[in-house]
């Protein structure tokens, strides 16, 4: 089973600008906002692929498994880290093992920084993470819900009821202001959106 990105939407609805019309500077910074909005979106479709294996991992669980052993944990069955980092260093982001198995990668595009964490035990995903600044606080770009939510439906990948059930909720709760729970399957879903400048998702297993 694959999971995959979804195609990038058409280019996000861009922020206002100064409310005072007439201002020549003002005029000029919005100006130059969109160029590097449309830049960063223009980049991201390119990062993400036009087709549907974009960030593809072959998921090599067995359907009916949910949660696998590892050690006194449990973790994600049939994802390793290397799947995950190599999906992403396919797509050019930088990735660093900090310690064995624990792995961090970051890519920027037009001032916009994708961040993902992945921990694990024994071969295996115990916790995984992301995180995007896109750099500016008024709405929540295209780019931003098509990355996080493409890595939240990583579990669930192989079941198309339960990715959409992930993406509905992370669309829900993008826009809200605050930090968001929830359990989607066997799995644990935390959302901070307190700052749109600033949105973290982690992933991991309930025990």
């Amino acid at each position: 089973m694959q999971a995959t990105p979804p195609t990038v939407p058409g280019e996000p609805a861009l922020p206002s600008g100064p409310a005072a019309a007439g201002a020549k500077e003002g005029r000029r910074g919005t100006g130059r906002r969109r160029l590097v909005l449309v830049a960063a979106v223009v980049g991201l479709v390119a990062l993400l692929g036009a087709g549907a294996g974009g960030y593809a991992i072959a998921r090599d669980s067995k359907l009916g498994e949910q949660t696998a052993s590892c050690g006194n944990s449990r973790c994600f069955p049939g994802i390793t880290p290397a799947m995950v980092v190599e999906a992403l260093t396919r797509k050019g982001f930088a990735c660093e093992e900090e310690r064995r198995g624990d792995w961090t990668c970051r890519l920027t595009i037009a001032g916009a920084e994708f961040r993902a964490y992945v921990e694990s035990y024994e071969g295996l995903i115990s916790d995984f993470s992301g995180s995007v600044h896109p750099g500016y606080e008024d709405e929540v770009p295209a780019m931003t819900r098509s990355f996080l939510g493409w890595l939240g439906s990583i579990p669930v990948a192989h079941d198309p009821v339960l990715a959409g059930e992930v993406r509905g909720w992370l669309d829900q709760h993008f826009e809200g202001g605050a930090e968001a729970r929830a359990t989607i399957g066997h799995y644990r879903y935390e959302l901070n959106a307190e700052e749109k400048a600033n949105i973290d998702l982690r992933v991991w297993v309930e025990e």
